[in-house]
């Protein structure tokens, strides 16, 4: 059997309204359960944190078409002593455990990376309690700013 394929998408993004599947909330539910122990949005709750503005939802695809790992870019707009700045805070990353270990997290991870840059933030963090991926988000150019937290300034550093 080969490799699987996966696609990084924006799950808002028009060009991907005809990828959506009935079963997309019912994956994302999967993965949240598992990751967080969250219990299940209901088709409602989904469409309200859809229907925000200024919320990036990235997911990924097996070769099925069900969503396997995902995670949220919220950008924002702060005034920094008289400058306005865009930052962004990425929020629950999660990868369903039949799919860890396949590239999925730098795949998606990389996505954020373009997204950053495209959008012109200036600082993105992240909260990791897991030391795994606190470990691969150190080798992927994110600094440690404190315990748990991560720190990347798109427009300061090169990636791999």
């Amino acid at each position: 059997m080969g490799a699987v394929e996966y696609t990084v998408q924006d799950y808002k993004s028009p060009l991907y309204l005809k990828e959506r599947k009935e079963t997309d909330l019912q994956d994302i539910n999967a993965i949240n359960t598992i990751a967080f122990g969250q219990p299940p949005m209901t088709e409602d709750t989904f469409k309200r944190f859809l229907d925000q503005e200024r919320v990036t939802f990235l997911v990924a695809r097996d070769e099925r078409g069900r969503i396997v790992a995902k995670l949220t870019i919220y950008i924002i707009l702060l005034d920094c002593g008289g400058t306005l700045q865009r930052k962004a805070y990425i929020e629950q990353v999660a990868t369903h455990p039949k799919h860890e270990g396949q590239g999925l997290g730098t795949k998606l991870l990389k996505e954020v990376e373009l997204t950053l840059h495209g959008r012109l933030v200036h600082t993105a963090r992240l909260t990791s309690s897991k030391e795994g991926a606190q470990k691969f988000y150190r080798k992927r150019g994110w600094r440690e700013t404190s315990s748990k937290v991560f720190e990347f300034l798109p427009h300061n550093t090169t990636s791999s």
